[in-house]
């Protein structure tokens, strides 16, 4: 349910101006149906969000890596090393 209430949200096409109204109010109900699914179970909720980042980036819609991330690996490949 998660994934639906967010594709909905994330849904971005130019239509006709009749359909524009409709759609609007369905991107903007399912974000907030999608928050509220989330307060429901934290930890699914979570889980989710690992799933969505991860594939983000395998599309190309977010850094592979962040920042915080190469930081990390940095210390835990200069630590194996003393």
């Amino acid at each position: 349910m998660l994934a639906v209430t967010r594709g909905f949200n994330r849904f971005d096409w130019n239509l006709p101006t009749k359909w524009y109204s409709f759609i609007d109010s369905l991107r903007v109900s399912s974000g907030v149906l999608h928050e509220r699914i989330g307060m429901i179970d934290e930890e699914v909720e979570e889980e989710f969000r690992e799933v969505e980042k991860r594939i983000d980036r395998r599309l190309g819609n977010e850094k592979f890596y962040s920042e915080e991330e190469i930081e990390k690996l940095q210390n835990k490949i200069s630590e194996m090393r003393v």
